[in-house]
């Protein structure tokens, strides 16, 4: 919060419907109060107070108060919003998981369906979000453990698709995670380097 106050609302995430998941509440699509149930945390935020919301979870926002009886409404209130978006540069669970099953069955020279068919409709949130997480900060470090990511990764596939713990695709192997894992890291440095051209071209206007 950079000036004035704001009070926050926080609900836990639903179950997942038709609607994607991670745009709830926004391009046309509403969530009533009803489908939300009782609220997580309600607080208000002052100047150089910040909120951590996890993806997932719908929150509202108002900046009017009550005192004495009355609302009065709070004219002047501005906040900043930092999104550190891994799902949309492919840095999650689910793109390493499916990389690695792809790898897997085309190896077995087995149907590869598209992932993005799968529906999540009726999942829970619990479900939907053990593939969805973003992986773990310094997953590209030279010291992470790749054989503890591969152990983590499973278990979420299973959780993601109902297994009860089982694990989730017996055609998939260590190998074939260690390949997907390092195509994400090229990925990575894929992304880096266009981040850097776009810099590079706003500083020296090289569009113009």
């Amino acid at each position: 919060q950079t000036a004035g106050k704001k009070k926050w609302t926080i609900f836990a995430p639903t179950a997942v419907t038709d609607a994607d998941p991670l745009r709830r509440g926004k391009d046309g699509d509403a969530m009533c109060y009803d489908q939300l149930g009782n609220a997580l945390l309600e607080v208000t935020l002052c100047p150089g107070d910040a909120l951590y919301v996890p993806l997932g979870f719908p929150h509202a926002t108002s900046t009017a108060f009550e005192h004495d009886g009355a609302v009065t409404e709070n004219d002047d209130s501005i906040h900043v919003t930092m999104n550190m978006d891994s799902l949309i540069w492919g840095l999650s669970y689910r793109l390493l998981w499916a990389a690695s099953l792809r790898r897997a069955r085309l190896a077995a020279n087995c149907s590869d369906d598209a992932e993005e068919e799968q529906r999540v409709a009726g999942m829970t949130w619990a479900q939907y979000s053990s593939l969805q997480a973003p992986l773990p900060v310094g997953f590209a470090s030279p010291d992470t453990c790749q054989g503890g990511l591969g152990v983590d990764l499973r278990d979420r596939a299973s959780t993601w698709s109902g297994n009860g713990g089982h694990r989730a695709d017996v055609l998939v192997t260590d190998e074939d995670i260690d390949a997907a894992f390092k195509m994400l890291l090229a990925h990575r440095e894929t992304l880096l380097q266009m981040h850097r051209h776009m810099y590079l071209d706003v500083l020296l206007d090289m569009s113009k």
